[in-house]
């Protein structure tokens, strides 16, 4: 099987399904780090459903058809 990189790879990070993904992965590792302290306020069981939200979310949104900002920009003018 042949990996083939999307025609807007380079505008990677203005897609909302990479955001979302950043923003998972961010969310867990700070939980992780700050674990002693967060635990108190935010149980594991609720990290774990919003990190799975913020993960099916992303798999949705990569799903849909997304147009880039810059390209919206330039519709609109």
């Amino acid at each position: 099987m042949k990996l083939k990189l999307i025609p807007e790879w380079r505008k990677a990070l203005h897609m909302f399904s990479i955001q979302l993904n950043l923003i998972g992965t961010t969310m867990s590792s700070v939980y992780a780090a700050m674990y002693d302290k967060l635990s108190a306020t935010v149980t594991p069981k609720t990290m774990a459903c919003l990190t799975i939200g913020v993960f099916v979310a992303s798999a949705l949104a990569r799903l849909i058809e997304q147009e880039l900002k810059e390209d919206s920009d330039a519709i609109d003018k």
